[in-house]
């Protein structure tokens, strides 16, 4: 059972207030909006086209299998793009100063096999809030075989890790999908 955790009071408020004060700054000072800017847009129609074309184009056209597997490698990347760069940016409320389009492009996560209610409590309210925190920060403690802090017991084969974390990053999105999202809904 991990230790309840609570964070001092008496500096907290002027770290929060410095940190935000400097954000705003740089974004006045360079003139940058806190939300998506055309590359953005445009990277949202594009993962998003591809996504779908590909889709289409598996589902109502008899391919050979060698063009099928290409595709559907692809057409696995670009769902992580759309994860990583539309769905996660929208449950954080930073694509559009509009609340309901973040929530509307927010569901992207829900298209692509995850759960957007989901997401944002274990992502955006616990990891930000206990980020790299052992114990309470799942993300680095996703797969045993990966040591991602160095609170984590050191083994001898997280000496190879670099050579087998992709293999292993590449299942943890399925045991998202269809484990960890239902264990933490239920």
């Amino acid at each position: 059972m991990p230790v309840k955790l609570s964070f001092s009071k008496v500096h907290s408020t002027d770290f929060y207030t410095t940190l935000n004060e400097k954000v705003e700054t740089y974004f006045k000072a360079h003139k940058l909006s806190k939300n998506s800017n055309g590359l953005m847009s445009f990277k949202i129609f594009f993962y998003s086209g591809f996504f779908i074309g590909a889709y289409v184009i598996l589902m109502a056209v008899n391919l050979p299998p060698v063009v099928q597997f290409s595709i559907w490698a692809l057409l696995g990347l670009f769902t992580a793009f759309i994860g990583l760069n539309i769905s996660h940016d929208a449950v954080h409320g930073s694509l559009s100063s509009n609340k309901s389009v973040n929530k509307v492009l927010g569901y992207s996560f829900n298209i692509i096999g995850g759960n957007s209610y989901v997401w944002n409590i274990t992502h955006n309210i616990v990891h930000h809030t206990y980020t790299n925190i052992e114990g309470h920060d799942e993300d680095i403690a996703l797969i045993p075989l990966l040591r991602m802090s160095p609170h984590q017991k050191l083994r001898k084969v997280h000496r190879y890790q670099h050579w087998y974390a992709f293999f292993f990053y590449s299942l943890s999105s399925l045991m998202w999908v269809f484990v960890k999202d239902y264990i933490k809904f239920f």
